[in-house]
This record gives structure tokens, sequence and C-alpha cells, in this order.
């Protein structure tokens, strides 16, 4: 969560209590607000117009309230996973992946990253939010239908529950959006 003053600031003359709002920024000074309330054209117009006055820098969007402007910031749970040693002739390099099925049933594939040697251990690295649907996975390039795909969605803690299949993975996926 982070806290702008309004009082004392450029915004102040647009300050006219609580509600929902976008704050047009330069660094940590609210220079203007704009309330839901006010908005006059689509989200992402009013985000652009914002954009395009004087000295704004950033766009953020939450709530005024008591001469303040409060916007969530979430920040993103970094994840590591270990991995063990396999056969670099027989088998591909671990991968993880941010599935997103919001344009594509199939899932689109956001990568992250495996750090390590071939045939090595390493370490699967990926970034992402509570509720996000990953997928990590090996494959065989002997028998490819003994390749590994798992899917799992991330906790609020940042553990991962990986007792998931592709169906649920996109039913989940799917309530998000909705939520």
């Amino acid at each position: 969560m982070r806290v702008y003053q309004i009082q004392g600031s450029p915004a102040e003359r647009h300050y006219v209590g609580c509600g929902e709002a976008l704050a047009g920024l330069q660094g940590d000074t609210v220079l203007h607000i704009r309330y839901q309330h006010q908005f006059t054209q689509p989200y992402e117009a009013e985000v652009e117009w914002l954009q395009s006055l004087e000295g704004v820098t950033d766009v953020k969007y939450g709530m005024c309230s008591c001469y303040e402007f409060v916007t969530q910031e979430k920040k993103p749970i970094h994840i590591e996973i270990k991995t063990n040693t396999y056969n670099e002739r027989r088998m591909g390099r671990p991968w993880i992946a941010n599935v997103n099925f919001k344009d594509n049933p199939k899932g689109d594939f956001q990568w992250g990253q495996w750090i390590g040697s071939p045939g090595s251990s390493g370490l699967l690295v990926i970034d992402a939010d509570a509720g996000d649907i990953l997928s990590k996975g090996q494959k065989d390039h002997r028998k490819p239908r003994y390749s590994v795909v798992e899917y799992g969605v991330v906790n609020p803690d940042g553990t991962i529950n990986w007792d998931i299949d592709k169906v649920e993975a996109y039913q989940l996926a799917n309530a998000k959006e909705t939520a």
C-alpha cells in the first residue's frame, strides 16, 4: 500500500472527498485527481488523458480520503524451485511458465528461467501474483508421452498447489478473471 499526500499538493484543488480515483503523479507528488464518477470516457482513455497533462510521469488507480490518495501496489511473488539432476541425452531442460487462458483456451505461456547446466540440478525461477496459474515440466525426448507437465496455482503466501490438472487450471484462471 502506498499513501500520497493531497493536502498542499497541486491536486488539492481537485479534491472533493472520499472516492475511487485516478491520480496523475510526478514522483511522490499528486498533480491531478480524476474521480471515477467524473469519468466521461472509457478507463483507458482517462488514463491517457492524465498522462498527457504537463508534468505527469505516472498514473495510478486508488482511493481518495482524508486528503490522501492510497493505492494498493502488488509486488510479484518471487518463486524458486530446485530441480534434480537428469540424463541430458534423454531429457530436455526443466521449464516453468505463467499460463494465461484469457485469450487462448489452450493457454499462453510466459516463460520463466531455468538456472543450471544441462544434466545438473538447477533452479526454476519466475515471478507471479497470488492466484496465477503456473505450469512446469520437462520433455522426454525418447518417449514424449512420458514427458512431465504439472499445473499449479500460486497461494497468497507464495506456496504453490501443484495438485490440479489443466482443466482445473483453466477453470481457476477464468474464475480469477471474472472476480
